[in-house]
């Protein structure tokens, strides 16, 4: 059961004593929080998995922070063009061009930089929530295959306002927007920028190198159920054959060393965990 994987913790962590604001982000093209576009006849039918997600994380921290007046901030285009220019407007001249998930990773940096707060991937899946320590400055996830390929895994982020491995990600990005700077491994925008910019900034200020639980990094592990921890983690609920690639459904963020599971990779019946799930018995 995933229930003996639930982190180890004293106590309801209170804002007060976090650097990291409890503000909960997302990001997308159209904003899932308002049902008449999620729920159109007209949408992406994973779009409705994806606003019952939305929602899901949002409760799933208002119970954990014992809060019903969370923040919440959906970031569209108009959003994150008005953050980015006020944090570093070189990049909007590359923005129009940029794929959706570059936009994501440019927006989203501009928004954690000026405001702070916990970011979430559209379709990563809370199993427990993750909270910072009140020592945290900067949280994320290694991706899969980190030793060989050393990028960050961020579908999550909780970072403090002001943020220097932040900032110094986005010049990183408009270096390799730029042509100023070379690609390298698998070759995505934000998350080679975000890892670089952190063993940039660590290499300067050694707080930054240490990390852990208790440091101002804190660098969880997104993990395969197949090859690494304990397989006795259960799979994510089948409801149905695949539809196109599942490859991704095994997948979870976790704290190694405490074997405290955190989220899925991705849910069921998005992009990258193509299974039909309960909210939906078939795409149109």
């Amino acid at each position: 059961s995933i229930k003996e994987y639930v982190p180890k913790r004293d106590s309801t962590s209170s804002e007060k004593q976090s650097l990291i604001p409890h503000r909960l982000i997302f990001t997308n093209k159209i904003n899932l929080l308002d049902c008449n576009l999620s729920s159109s006849s007209t949408s992406d039918p994973s779009d409705h998995t994806l606003a019952h997600n939305v929602h899901d994380t949002i409760n799933t921290y208002k119970k954990e922070w014992a809060s019903e007046d969370v923040e919440v901030t959906f970031l569209t285009d108009k959003e994150c063009i008005e953050a980015i220019s006020d944090v570093e407007p070189e990049l909007l001249k590359y923005y129009d061009d940029l794929v959706g998930m570059y936009k994501g990773d440019i927006c989203r940096a501009a928004y954690l930089y000026k405001y702070g707060g916990y970011y979430f991937d559209l379709d990563l899946f809370v199993v427990h929530p993750f909270v910072a320590n009140p020592a945290n400055e900067f949280v994320t996830v290694k991706a899969f295959g980190y030793r060989t390929d050393p990028q960050f895994f961020q579908a999550f982020l909780a970072v403090a306002p002001k943020n220097k491995i932040i900032m110094r990600s986005m010049y990183i990005m408009l270096e390799i927007l730029s042509g100023n700077r070379a690609k390298r491994g698998s070759g995505y925008l934000g998350t080679q920028s975000l890892q670089d910019a952190w063993a940039k900034v660590a290499r300067e200020d050694h707080s930054i190198a240490s990390t852990g639980k208790n440091n101002k990094v804190y660098l969880l592990s997104e993990l395969n159920r197949d090859s690494d921890f304990d397989q006795s983690v259960p799979k994510q609920q089948n409801y149905g054959k695949p539809l196109f690639t599942d490859f991704a459904c095994n997948f979870f963020v976790a704290d190694g060393e405490e074997k405290s599971v955190y989220f899925y990779s991705r849910i069921v019946g998005t992009k990258w965990c193509g299974r039909m799930n309960h909210l939906h018995s078939s795409y149109q």
